[in-house]
């Protein structure tokens, strides 16, 4: 690829496979994003509150840990103080016994462990719903996210294809980085959707030690997970539709218009298109 070479974003790809003489009309008026609808509104609304549900997922799982460790400690303890008769307190009080001839301390203790054990299981039952309502397996850990505390980590970029995409998320599986884009409005998966998911999954085979195997869309409000797999097919796609646009852009080829009624009238650029099919 030339440097100087337009740099291809993963919006680009997705609304060259909707109508490539859409994607020509945006493209030469400098700009490939879709004017904000207000379905467009909710959409963002909903992704906004799966990064949130990501985010406090990561939270809840980091605290579970350390109430984990701290339960692991306290038995620890108890069963050091059973076996050597080490006192930990030095208060009056631990020179008290109960009714039952059981030192006060360790009855405290006790109440403490049940109660950090109740803490404990109503932190995991939490994360677990968490973890299930955003469409990524538990197991799975999410490294970067658009909504996350640095979005900047979930842009991926490759200087020598030129290309450039946004997944949602970026997760941690078997030392693979897998893309994870949300819909949360669609009912079904689409092409210009696999080809988003497909550009993230080129550059990172490009600039990673080695490719992923998949990435993952999560479909709807109700967050049903999909894989994609990374094939060469689908790479040998991917890498046509960009070859067709940089064409189109140095004028070697004409875009081809797709028109039908439903996209045109959901097309923002339909105004400015002779081929619109409302014609």
């Amino acid at each position: 690829m030339k440097k100087n070479e337009r740099l291809i974003s993963d919006n680009d790809i997705a609304n060259y496979v909707v109508c490539p003489q859409a994607w020509r009309i945006k493209a030469s008026s400098g700009s490939s994003d879709r004017l904000e609808t207000s379905r467009g509104k909710q959409s963002k609304q909903i992704r906004q509150e799966w990064f949130k549900a990501n985010e406090l997922t990561s939270s809840l799982k980091h605290y579970g840990k350390t109430i984990y460790l701290l339960l692991v400690f306290l038995v620890v303890v108890i069963f050091l103080w059973h076996d050597t008769g080490i006192s930990l307190f030095r208060w009056q009080i631990a020179q008290k016994e109960t009714s039952l001839g059981v030192p006060t301390e360790i009855v405290l203790i006790m109440l403490l462990v049940g109660a950090i054990i109740v803490v404990w299981d109503m932190v995991d039952r939490h994360t677990q719903r968490l973890q299930k309502s955003s469409g990524i397996a538990k197991g799975n850990k999410v490294v970067a996210s658009r909504g996350g505390a640095a979005p900047e980590a979930a842009v991926l970029r490759s200087e020598q294809l030129r290309l450039q995409s946004k997944p949602d998320a970026l997760m941690q599986e078997d030392n693979f980085l897998i893309p994870v884009d949300r819909l949360p409005l669609s009912k079904k998966i689409r092409d210009r959707h696999v080809a988003k998911l497909i550009t993230h999954l080129r550059i990172i085979e490009e600039t990673q030690a080695r490719p992923s195997p998949y990435g993952l869309l999560i479909v709807g409000q109700d967050a049903r997970s999909s894989r994609v797999l990374y094939t060469p097919e689908k790479k040998l796609w991917l890498d046509e539709l960009v070859r067709q646009m940089r064409a189109i852009t140095e004028g070697e080829m004409e875009a081809v218009a797709s028109p039908s009624k439903f996209k045109c009238k959901n097309c923002d650029v339909h105004s400015l298109c002779k081929f619109r099919a409302d014609q």
